[in-house]
């Protein structure tokens, strides 16, 4: 087994305890080539890992604190890279298990690995669990957001084409593209890392990488049919030698719809008793994931006026082609544009328009159409 040690050198910050995740849950008596398929004593004296095949990661709690650690082999896996808990002086800390240049290390038999402090960690955490979720103190690309496309050290930048890549989910197998970019001094460097996170059913593990000599790369992902899931979701995690790393979160979305959704007449505004207001309801998906908000719902309303109170904007084909899509209905040339945040997911939404005329409400002639591309299917009321 592996032995791990964190020791601290600066007073006032004493070590109450470490415990390890992302560490092999299993492990073997004998050292197991796995290429081989069989044991292999003379290769164990070296820097050789031994692992059986299909080893399944485990975490440690805040139950197992102590001052030393012992572990079974275990892989460098950049989606999952193997870390410590550190209690220290009351709060708790995270720490990977890297090289001097940022480099996952796996643990290997026989082996220890010492973490000596020469100062006061970063990130403190109040929690073993929410020190477990946070940034790590010893890998500075940790505190970049996934949200940021582009990341850069000197003269390296690494950068993805989007962060978040959502696909409207069909019952069949479908190809995407993910880009990204990677140079050195404006040219291109060794060909970075790419593999999936742990829980990965958005598509293929299997994917076709290609990195050009301009520094562009692209993968392109076979796309799992839904099946019975209403959403599928996978994270590529990109990784240069040098430690830069972007991830991007893949979504594919079975078609969703905006039902419940009805538009009644609810009385006549003050100061207009020859007109009606109209509330229009329609319900946000819970399916929905919070990273695909804000997102917009276009509403064609025929002979309605957007009440004031709602402020919504209006867009039209001459002002926004690629957003406006087609008229929805003959003669009229503008939608209104709602917006949705993550916190209205899940939810109802109501809205409330005017008859422009004086006139009733009537659902025939005044239909309100939504539309919200590509996800949503086109909705009409009535």
């Amino acid at each position: 087994m592996a032995k791990i040690v964190v020791n601290s050198a600066v007073p006032g910050f004493s070590i109450e305890g470490i415990a390890l995740f992302s560490v092999s849950g299993t492990g073997t008596v004998a050292p197991y080539n796995q290429t081989a398929g069989l044991f292999d004593w003379l290769s164990s004296a070296r820097d050789y890992l031994t692992l059986p095949p299909a080893v399944a990661l485990t975490d440690q709690s805040v139950s197992d604190l102590a001052s030393v650690q012992y572990a079974y082999e275990t892989s460098v896996n950049l989606a999952t890279p193997v870390g410590v808990i550190v209690k220290a002086s009351g709060r708790f800390y995270k720490l990977l298990i890297q090289d001097s240049a940022g480099q996952d290390l796996p643990l290997l038999r026989n082996h220890r690995y010492t973490f000596t402090l020469g100062s006061r960690l970063n990130y403190p955490y109040a929690s073993f669990d929410e020190a477990k979720a946070g940034v790590a103190s010893n890998n500075v690309w940790a505190t970049v957001s996934d949200e940021v496309t582009s990341i850069e050290s000197g003269a390296e930048i690494l950068s993805v084409d989007k962060a978040y890549i959502f696909i409207k989910g069909t019952d069949a197998a479908q190809s995407a593209n993910v880009g990204y970019s990677y140079t050195v001094g404006g040219a291109a460097g060794t060909n970075p890392t790419v593999l999936w996170a742990e829980g990965n059913n958005v598509a293929e593990d299997a994917f076709t990488h290609v990195y050009a000599a301009d520094g562009s790369g692209t993968i392109t992902l076979t796309v799992n049919p839904m099946g019975s899931e209403n959403i599928r979701q996978g994270t590529l995690v990109l990784r240069t030698a040098t430690g830069l790393q972007r991830r991007v979160k893949i979504y594919s979305i079975r078609e969703a719809e905006f039902t419940p959704a009805s538009a009644t007449a609810v009385g006549s505004p003050t100061g207009s008793p020859s007109r009606q207001t109209v509330r229009l309801k329609f319900t946000i998906p819970s399916t929905i994931p919070a990273e695909y908000c804000p997102f917009k719902v276009l509403i064609t309303a025929k002979g309605m006026d957007a009440a004031p109170v709602n402020r919504l904007d209006v867009i039209t084909k001459e002002i926004s082609p690629a957003d406006y899509g087609t008229d929805q209905i003959i003669g009229q040339s503008f939608k209104y544009v709602y917006t949705v945040e993550a916190s209205s997911v899940g939810n109802e939404i109501s809205l409330d328009f005017l008859t422009t005329t004086a006139s009733s409400y009537s659902p025939a002639a005044n239909p309100f159409i939504l539309e919200s591309r590509p996800i949503f299917n086109t909705c009409r009321i009535p």
